[in-house]
């Protein structure tokens, strides 16, 4: 039998690639999600301060798993691991819940705020993906708690969203390699 580079590289575990991003690849019964791939306006920006969880710079922007996977292989799997790929939508539905709905904090000074400017075009269909598109095929599966004022579901986002009070954002995957694409200011 033979094995294709990826496929050897998951049986062996021992080649690596330096890929530019983690791409979504959503499977053939979400359709809603993959129309969303070419989706990605010439520019994104990305907020980075000393308190957001992941790490950004001139080089990489890394979520918050890719930067523990650098110094925690046990990190590594589920940060390399498309979440679409994932068949418990009700667990994608709630990790992308709550990357949506965290709390940003406040104290910061102007000077610790930084805005990433990415220029998206030449990067692969799929680096980014618009999370309405998510929102429209997850909520399903992330429902308000009965009762709740503010139940901090997808349900609820995409509610905000309908009404005009959420503008949404594109969410990237892992590692996204910024080196010749990115600027980075001070909002100062």
């Amino acid at each position: 039998m033979a094995l294709d580079l990826d496929s050897a590289i998951n049986v062996f575990g021992f080649l690596s690639i330096s890929q530019d991003a983690l791409l979504f690849n959503p499977s053939k019964d979400q359709n809603s999600i993959r129309r969303g791939l070419h989706d990605v306006p010439p520019y994104l920006f990305r907020v980075h301060t000393p308190k957001s969880a992941g790490t950004l710079d001139e080089e990489w922007a890394r979520s918050e798993d890719a930067k523990a996977a650098l110094t925690d292989p046990t990190r590594r799997e589920s940060s390399e691991t498309d979440i679409l790929q994932r068949r418990d939508f009700n667990h994608v539905a709630k990790d992308i819940s709550a990357h949506l709905w965290q709390q940003t904090e406040s104290g910061l000074r102007l000077d610790e705020i930084k805005l990433c400017i990415v220029r998206t075009g030449g990067l692969r269909a799929g680096t980014f993906l618009r999370d309405a598109y998510l929102l429209d095929f997850y909520s399903k599966c992330d429902l308000p708690v009965p009762g709740a004022k503010d139940s901090q579901s997808l349900v609820d986002m995409k509610s905000m969203r309908n009404k005009g009070w959420y503008f949404g954002e594109y969410l990237s995957q892992d590692s996204l390699k910024t080196t010749e694409r990115c600027s980075i200011v001070s909002v100062k």
